[in-house]
């Protein structure tokens, strides 16, 4: 571990109490208030709605609000081989590297529950580059087709993705202007996890 790792996450006060969790629901709520606060109290680190996965020391980014199918594709990615580093949040510093927030994961069912996925693969390490970041869209039976994004557009799709204003971060801006300088965006369609995962692995490794 690195000197100081921890310096940027909010720190606890006061007496830590267990927390009994019945169902896979409860964990969800829980877990959706535990990332509120995170995000919100985080120093110099901003939040992107994206799942994060490390390959050979470098990062790639799925960017998509909560609910988009990240969680579905980064499971798929982990028995791929890849370190899990979050399937909600990728917290981006200032020289553009992405921390680990290996978060409780959950997919959704047919009915729309939340279920929690255990992670048996290992998760976590140091901050990282981050390589290639991929928005996609899920369509069913669709084939993986991805287009690059030029780098004025990729800013403006990651601020979209980032859930504090400027006025509460003024850092966001620079920060995801940082990020799309160092790394590829590309933005289109999926079907299933399986083919995507495959795609996502000869994209990567191309861009090495």
């Amino acid at each position: 571990m690195r000197a100081g790792q921890f310096s940027h996450w909010p720190a606890c006060s006061g007496p830590c109490v267990p927390l009994r969790i019945g169902d896979d629901q409860s964990a969800y709520t829980l877990q959706s208030i535990v990332d509120e606060y995170v995000v919100s109290h985080v120093r110099g680190l901003t939040a992107v709605h994206a799942g994060a996965l490390v390959r050979d020391n470098a990062a790639l980014l799925l960017p998509g609000q909560s609910h988009a199918g990240k969680s579905t594709l980064v499971a798929e990615l982990i028995r791929d081989g890849w370190i899990y580093y979050s399937d909600e949040y990728a917290f981006i510093d200032d020289a553009a590297l992405v921390h680990a927030y290996p978060r409780t994961m959950f997919v959704r069912d047919a009915q729309g529950q939340s279920q929690a996925v255990p992670v048996t693969a290992p998760s976590g390490g140091e901050a990282v580059p981050v390589r290639a970041i991929v928005e996609l869209r899920y369509a069913a039976g669709a084939d993986f087709a991805v287009t690059p994004v030029v780098q004025s557009e990729a800013v403006i799709r990651l601020l979209k993705n980032t859930p504090r204003e400027l006025e509460q971060d003024p850092a966001v801006f620079p920060r995801m202007a940082a990020l799309a300088s160092k790394s590829r965006y590309f933005a289109g369609v999926r079907g299933e996890a399986a083919q995507a995962s495959a795609e996502l692995r000869n994209l990567f490794e191309r861009l090495a």
